[in-house]
């Protein structure tokens, strides 16, 4: 920690601070530094400075995927210029890494030549599976399912299986994660944080000596004192509408939900065009489904969505950290989602929902009818023992962690 008098300079390195996910993770960590009288912080980003920083500690680097077509993707030293000016004009005695990829391997061999020279410490936080999946994402999108071929091994299995999607797509990705790997195998990262313990463990599993500290993502500014009014039978998706994240099998066992029940729909992304034409092919049938195409900021978001009594989420890839779900116990909704990767690891935390296979929809129509069933019962829990589990999740919790964790770094 720094000594008395000395802020101890702290460099978070993320793609942006606007959207879901790792951007707002990384406004959430910023603020609680920015706020805090022992730290100096700056953002690198590539994309969008946060309000509460001042614009000379916002550095924004271009996204090579963007700008550097081929030159990024096989490892051109794109954005080393730029990081080094960065890392030597501010001096960070810490690094924490949020995003990387979007930055290039140029950028991350900047921060290591900057770390072998200076007395500084790496942090990484592991929003994707991307350090152990050349594909990012622990997932097949050319087969539509979950693939951990590569993981323990050196990733040429997204070549072979074309998980891409596209052969050259699938090369690329090799290539660009064998250059970011040659700077890991270096010793870039000092200290890795995972957000659930199904992360770290998968981790682990790719390098047994890699002990990653679990730090829940901050998914609430605070926990709600009780649960907002409900809508009898509602029942919400919201997120991007991604094929992995399969929106259209719930739609689908919205058709045969118990009687009463509505599934309203929330959110945009590349699924919209096909759910919107799966809503017109069954015709009446789909009168229990409402659909809004937008993706809304958080306070409109909660005001369409707060009333539902039951959250859908029917991912068929490995969530890392399951930030909507968490927001949905927070508004007291029942969880009826996939049971693997952490929604499964929240529920059981939790102690209360419901799990199914998101490759069967009378596996999720099922759970739907569970759910409904015990509404009552779960009411009780969700407006009780919930409430102590989500304390864990708030952004005071985290920051609470993560400056426990630079407190054993080195600031001068």
């Amino acid at each position: 920690m720094a000594g008395l008098g000395v802020k101890c300079r702290v460099l978070l390195m993320v793609n942006g601070v606007s959207g879901g996910g790792v951007e707002r993770v990384a406004y959430a960590h910023g603020r609680a530094l920015a706020f805090d009288p022992g730290f100096e912080l700056a953002m690198a980003v590539c994309g969008g400075c946060p309000d509460y920083l001042p614009a000379d500690r916002c550095f924004t680097l271009p996204d090579f995927r963007e700008a550097a077509k081929i030159r990024g993707v096989i490892g051109v030293g794109f954005n080393r210029g730029g990081m080094e000016r960065l890392l030597m004009g501010f001096r960070p005695d810490i690094i924490h890494i949020h995003a990387y990829i979007q930055f290039s391997p140029g950028a991350l061999s900047a921060v290591l030549a900057y770390k072998m020279k200076n007395r500084c410490k790496i942090f990484m936080t592991h929003h994707t599976f991307a350090y152990i999946c050349p594909n990012d994402a622990l997932y097949n999108f050319r087969a539509g399912v979950v693939c951990e071929k590569c993981v323990g091994k050196s990733g040429a299995g997204i070549i072979w299986n074309n998980c891409y999607g596209n052969a050259f797509g699938s090369w690329g990705k090799y290539v660009q994660k064998a250059n970011f790997r040659r700077i890991f195998d270096r010793g870039l990262v000092d200290a890795h944080i995972a957000p659930s313990v199904f992360v770290r463990d998968k981790l682990k599993r790719h390098d047994p000596k890699l002990d990653a500290a679990v730090v829940q993502n901050p998914s609430l500014g605070s926990v709600l004192p009780e649960m907002p009014r409900k809508t009898l039978g509602k029942a919400v998706f919201f997120g991007r509408l991604s094929r992995e994240k399969n929106v259209l099998a719930a739609a689908e066992a919205a058709l045969g939900m118990p009687g009463g029940m509505r599934l309203m729909i929330v959110g945009g992304g590349p699924e919209a065009g096909r759910l919107k034409g799966f809503l017109k092919e069954h015709g009446s049938a789909s009168d229990k489904i409402d659909f809004i195409d937008e993706f809304m900021p958080k306070d409109k978001l909660y005001r369409a969505v707060s009333d539902a009594e039951y959250f859908v989420l029917p991912s068929v890839c490995y969530e890392t950290a399951g930030v909507s779900l968490i927001e949905a116990l927070n508004l007291g909704m029942t969880p009826v989602v996939s049971g693997h990767g952490s929604l499964r690891e929240i529920v059981e935390s939790a102690n209360v929902g419901y799990l199914f296979d998101p490759h069967d929809a009378e596996s999720i129509s099922k759970a739907l009818e569970s759910a409904a069933a015990n509404r009552k019962n779960d009411e009780k829990a969700l407006a009780g023992a919930v409430r102590g589990f989500l304390n864990g999740h708030t952004e005071k919790a985290y920051a609470a962690k993560i400056l426990a964790l630079y407190g054993r770094g080195d600031c001068t």
